[in-house]
């Protein structure tokens, strides 16, 4: 990205599990003494699993040695596996209701933007789905020295830029709580937003929706719950309020390329590229 842009650091955006590999990512640069990131964003993603979330709470022994034994195998598992899997982790609201409406009833489901963003679902690598479960059941990233990534020990104590993090009050995936924690796990300065949505709409909540409200504003602390009671509730997206964040921590305005990518680093498949076909 460094070089294709021109620039000498990048800002980052992880979202979900990406957050986490992100984190261990800045670890291992931090390790090196690498700052070529100099922002990074964690959207509805848990680095510290030591409050309780589903995640953590589903990775036990059985469920491990199943992974394990797929991870073995070379298993990809099909997407719409993988979406049902999602789904049955709130089958109040993915499940029962479209068996009656739908199936029952006869009802074509209504036009829901969210629900075509949500069943644009991907392959998942059974050995990534192993170790990232294992690192989150043990809580190893948050525990400085537990992981080695590329031959260096991680510990986000030493990761200082500045980040921001984005969870949800709703989020039945990752909790709101778990989220914020990734504030107490980093060294460099953060921001923290709580929206009032899930985990999807807690991404997709553009300005013009009208949609929703979130918390911001107060200086992070290690209780997440006293952070929330004192933070501002502002109504709308937090999107403006990032778009402020992110342009301070940015370099001036450029002409956009005409071509993707370089002559050192042409562009590639489209996304999400080719390995999620591998079977």
């Amino acid at each position: 990205m460094r070089e294709v842009s021109g620039s000498d650091d990048v800002n980052v955006f992880s979202a979900c599990a990406g957050g986490l590999s992100t984190a261990l990512m800045l670890g291992h640069l931090a390790a090196r003494g690498d700052d070529r990131v100099n922002a990074a964003t964690f959207a509805i993603a848990m680095v510290d699993t030591d409050m309780p979330n589903p995640l953590r709470l589903m990775a036990d022994k059985r469920l491990q040695g199943r992974l394990a034994r797929d991870a073995a195998k070379g298993t990809v598992y099909d997407r719409q596996a993988v979406a049902r899997n999602f789904a049955w982790m709130r089958p109040n609201d993915l499940i029962f209701p479209y068996v009656v409406n739908n199936w029952l009833m006869g009802k074509n489901p209504p036009a829901f933007d969210v629900l075509a963003w949500n069943r644009d679902s991907t392959n998942l690598v059974a050995n990534f789905d192993y170790e990232m479960l294992g690192i989150y059941a043990e809580n190893q990233a948050a525990t400085p020295g537990a992981l080695t990534v590329l031959g260096t020990p991680v510990d986000l104590g030493e990761v200082t830029c500045d980040n921001y993090v984005i969870a949800g009050v709703t989020d039945h995936i990752t909790p709101w709580r778990a989220c914020y924690m990734t504030s107490q796990v980093l060294a460099g300065a953060s921001e923290v937003v709580v929206t009032s949505t899930g985990h999807i709409q807690s991404i997709v909540n553009p300005p013009d929706s009208r949609k929703g409200s979130y918390w911001a504003g107060r200086e992070t602390g290690p209780d997440p719950d006293a952070w929330l009671r004192e933070a501002t509730k502002d109504e709308g997206s937090w999107w403006p309020r990032y778009a402020d964040w992110l342009l301070a921590r940015s370099g001036p305005d450029r002409a956009a390329p005409k071509r993707l990518g370089s002559r050192k680093n042409p562009a590639g498949d489209p996304a999400p590229g080719t390995y999620v076909l591998e079977r």
